[in-house]
């Protein structure tokens, strides 16, 4: 048993149910919003592996991905995110993981490529109680996550309340393992990525520039975890959503004063 996220008691329940026969066993998530030339190259490896099912998220993306996956491979799923310029990574996952089936969810980003035994390897050693990853020292693959979809639902996903580059994974991975799950790191050959600037990461997002957005992100963090510490449970969202705005301006002000300054 693990602690319940709300209470702080003791759940029986596993973090883990098996696939029923002939459905898939993990749910492959992807969001892309301009990264369509990365998905080209990816997600025939996350199609290609067995008993999966694979779903991509196309979050208001300019370069029609939904028309290209449907024309392409027609057995993966399509969720379409309409008039949404501004790009929420939290979000786009959320969604994707709404339209999971499998008792295992997988997150990887459009520029993540798969080797073709990832899912065998994964369900080989995946147990409950855990949560799967394959970093190993390399900070494009953090987001890369297998994890319950009991767990995830627990939680109630990633924090939409994040705003650009950084900070949501990192979220999610505190709170599983206050869930009383633990990591277990994968064999470095099953995940690699496609090298590319950080521009890409940061072109739809309304904090354009990635050490803003993960200094108020960390501090945001901080205060989050440190109440949810105290009373065992996330304050709600719209008290998150003012801490997270007055930090940001708070921030904003120091900078603006130290120019002023200097």
């Amino acid at each position: 048993p693990v602690p319940d996220a709300g209470t702080g008691h003791r759940n029986p329940a596993p973090w883990h149910h098996d696939a029923m026969p002939g459905s898939p066993a993990i749910s492959f998530i992807t969001t892309c919003k301009g990264r369509l030339q990365h998905l080209m190259q990816s997600l025939p490896a996350m199609a290609a592996q067995p008993g999966t099912e694979t779903i991509v998220v196309d979050y208001d993306c300019p370069d029609g991905s939904a028309e290209w996956v449907g024309a392409n491979f027609p057995a993966v799923r399509v969720v379409r995110v309409q008039n949404q310029p501004i790009f929420s990574a939290a979000r786009a996952r959320n969604l994707g993981a709404a339209a999971a089936t499998a008792p295992w969810l997988c997150f990887v980003d459009a520029d993540t490529l798969l080797h073709p035994d990832f899912a065998a390897s994964v369900l080989a050693v995946a147990a409950p109680g855990f949560y799967c990853q394959c970093v190993h020292g390399r900070r494009a693959l953090a987001g890369s996550v297998v994890l319950p979809q009991a767990a995830f639902a627990l939680l109630q996903g990633y924090d939409e309340v994040l705003e650009g580059w950084g900070g949501e994974d990192r979220d999610l991975y505190h709170r599983l393992e206050g869930l009383g799950l633990r990591q277990l790191e994968l064999p470095a050959h099953l995940l690699d990525t496609i090298q590319h600037g950080i521009d890409l990461r940061t072109r739809f997002h309304r904090l354009r520039d990635p050490m803003d957005a993960w200094l108020i992100n960390r501090m945001y963090l901080e205060i989050k975890h440190g109440m949810l510490a105290l009373t065992g449970e996330d304050p709600p969202t719209e008290i998150r959503q003012h801490i997270h705005a007055e930090i940001e301006a708070e921030v904003f002000a120091a900078q603006a004063a130290s120019r002023v300054q200097a």
